[in-house]
């Protein structure tokens, strides 16, 4: 088989551990894939074994029986290879190899609210004042609202409720389509997002930032909105408090940050600001993405749904709402879960899926007037980060990995806030492979991390097939290019740290440096679309406000149907945007219940 050929070829020129152990757990890793990974698999692993000699080498013979030389250029040519084609299918084989690089062993378990022992996950029945379809930022605060007024509530979330594990199988638990949702025009362009009960925010760095009043301004000319006059000020204000929302002590910094703080003071650059977060409790355990391991993090499963739950609410966990009808006295949605496919029937229903799982539905159903724009417009933060190399251990990276920010006066659509992640991710977003790539990962505990977001200027589309979101974006070049000059600025800012080495996200171009002097050499014009390694880690807009759903958020042409989450947004906030759904969220709970005479008695 060619796959197990070449993961034990891949393993031994790795040193990631015993080749046939390290094959098999690879290949066991590709067997849960999502349906349309796995078809891949059976196509890719045999293109590598008999054209990948062909297209890096110029030679006919099979990969795997290349000698040691020999297939480290063969791996680092795929790796940078022009043609985006080629270096995707590279990329995507080396995934599973490069998950089973240093995982970190299973954390002690950790009580959750939602599996205390006592009243069960609410009310049981069908028929409900209010559906929510969707437990994250915009699901759970709204469910919250009206059920602690005595609304009939029903939650339903697709995903599990998270329990710490190892960042691999986090990944493949508690990530929408396990991480693998990609964009590949122009560039391979994984979207993040959460499937787990609270959504994006049990996987989220966990940053807590207030909307630029120039964003909310342009929101306000974009859709009629009031919320630059402080229509969102109230919302906000509760959201900060029910987190509650905390500025960390300097203490629990993780290393990437101070060495990049220190940097950027050499470089004169002095307006730094520790990130607030939503753990007050937070002990720095450093693995914020993948569940955090002490329950410090108040996701909404944490710091909303608890609350909800004991007010009556119904959370159906692990239960996909497969069909939605709109009738002039209500609504009905048919769902599949543990209790097998039922109908639930309310009087309102609220699409919080995110802005994958809510177009998926309005698409599917053909809800409101306007469901054929559902999925245009997608925003996502496109990021990036550099790795560097310090002639001393970081021990670990422990620490809040996200908990910096800075802003740079010269490139004002950019965020600077770094993050850390552990060895095994690491290894699959580095721009090297073979030789280089093992220099990197076996001096791992040596290696900061610190990187930025860019506000797009692009606009992207996600479709449906088979049920599964299909995303095409494009990366503007000028987005491109504003990374490329934030990636220079953090890596001078690492070699005026005492970096020895930085590397960049680059394809395609010099990738490596040993000295600040190299970088002068860089025009950051040179890092296009094409040559940028780079992921999206906030989707929005793809129903907003103004265009599928109306200043209220209730969905065009609907009467009982609204939605709630990044979706709504007319444009991009610029900063990470939790704080803002939950507070759109609010919002629209004080819209329903005044909407409406009241819940429904029985």
């Amino acid at each position: 088989m060619s796959f197990d050929r070449l993961a034990r070829r891949w393993a031994a020129a790795s040193a990631a551990g015993p080749a046939d152990e390290v094959a098999a757990a690879a290949r066991s890793r590709v067997s849960r894939y999502p349906p349309l990974i796995r078809l891949a698999f059976r196509v890719v692993p045999p293109l590598l074994e008999w054209l990948g000699p062909i297209v890096a080498l110029g030679r006919i013979g099979r990969a795997s029986a290349l000698g040691a030389e020999d297939f480290d250029r063969l791996e680092q040519n795929l790796c940078g290879h022009r043609n985006l084609i080629v270096r995707s299918l590279y990329q995507l084989w080396r995934v599973p190899l490069a998950e089973q690089v240093g995982d970190r062993p299973d954390p002690a378990p950790v009580a959750h609210p939602l599996e205390a022992p006592g009243p069960a996950r609410g009310e049981a029945g069908l028929d409900f004042d209010l559906v929510v379809i969707g437990s994250g930022a915009g699901g759970a605060p709204l469910a919250w609202s009206l059920a602690r007024r005595g609304w009939r509530v029903a939650v339903v979330e697709a995903g599990e409720v998270a329990r710490p594990v190892t960042p691999r199988l986090a990944m493949e638990r508690y990530y929408l389509q396990q991480g693998m949702v990609v964009s590949l025009a122009g560039g391979m362009i994984p979207v993040l997002a959460g499937r787990a009960v609270g959504g994006t925010t049990v996987i989220n760095s966990g940053t807590c930032l207030m909307p630029p009043p120039d964003r909310l301004e342009a929101w306000d000319r974009l859709a009629g909105t009031d919320f630059a006059a402080g229509g969102l000020d109230p919302y906000l204000a509760a959201v900060w408090d029910q987190l509650p929302v905390k500025v960390p002590e300097r203490s629990l910094l993780g290393p990437s940050n101070l060495l990049i703080e220190e940097g950027l003071l050499a470089l004169g650059r002095r307006d730094t600001y520790v990130l607030p977060r939503n753990a007050p409790d937070c002990r720095g355990s450093g693995v914020c993405c993948f569940v955090c391991p002490t329950g410090a993090k108040r996701g909404t499963d944490r710091a909303f749904l608890p609350e909800a739950v004991a007010a009556g609410c119904a959370l159906l966990a692990s239960t996909r709402a497969e069909r939605v009808r709109e009738f002039a006295d209500g609504v009905e949605v048919r769902v599949s879960g543990p209790e097998g496919r039922r109908t639930l029937r309310c009087r309102h229903l609220v699409l919080a899926g995110g802005a994958f799982g809510t177009v998926g539905l309005i698409r599917a159903n053909r809800l409101g007037s306007a469901w054929r724009m559902a999925g245009r417009d997608l925003r996502i933060h496109p990021a990036s980060k550099a790795f560097a190399y310090f002639p001393r251990p970081l021990h670990g990276e422990r620490g809040v990995p996200q908990g910096l920010g800075y802003m740079a006066p010269d490139l004002p659509r950019l965020n600077f806030e770094g993050i850390h992640t552990p060895v095994g991710v690491a290894a699959q977003i580095m721009p090297l492979a073979g030789e280089r790539q093992r220099w990197w990962l076996d001096r791992y505990e040596n290696v900061a991390s610190f990187g930025m977001s860019v506000q797009d200027r692009a606009t992207g589309r996600v479709h449906f097939g088979g049920g599964h979101p299909q995303v095409w974006y494009r990366l503007d070049p000028r987005d491109a290019r504003d990374l490329g000059a934030g990636l220079l600025l953090v890596a001078r800012a690492f070699f005026a740290a005492g970096a020895q080495r930085v590397l960049l996200p680059v394809l395609g171009m010099q990738a490596e440096f040993g000295a600040e002097a190299d970088l002068d050499r860089v025009d950051p014009a040179e890092v296009t679309p094409a040559r940028l390694l780079c992921a999206g880690f906030h989707p929005q807009g793809t129903a907003g406000i103004g265009r599928v759903v109306d200043r209220d958020q209730r969905l065009a042409g609907s009467a009982r149907i609204w939605v709630a989450d990044a979706s709504v947004f007319p444009d991009s906030p610029r900063v990470n945007p939790q704080i803002t759904i939950m507070a759109l969220s609010l919002r629209l709970a004080d819209r329903l219940a005044g909407a409406s005479a009241g819940p429904a008695t029985a």
